[in-house]
């Protein structure tokens, strides 16, 4: 499941509360995920979707890694934000 959260500071609250959780016998994962940007916005244009659920702004430099840094491990959970 994917839940999307308005403030990244309840993102890693919950991030730290349920990675490593068990429920009915199985180990809950939670970690950060990515966001895609919108083609529109990638192509200098306005998007015409009321719905869209892409990014259309510039994402914070803190908050960017990328895929070879995800799939290295370098970015898994919360903790890494403690570490």
């Amino acid at each position: 499941a994917y839940v999307t959260f308005v403030h990244k500071e309840d993102t890693l609250a919950c991030i730290l509360a349920m990675d490593g959780f068990h429920m009915e016998g199985r180990n809950v994962r939670a970690s950060y995920g990515t966001s895609k940007y919108c083609s529109a916005f990638i192509k200098n244009m306005r998007c015409n979707n009321p719905q869209c659920t892409y990014l259309h702004e510039m994402g914070a430099a803190e908050d960017t890694f990328t895929k070879q840094e995800i799939q290295a491990g370098y970015v898994t959970s919360g903790r890494d934000v403690l570490a």
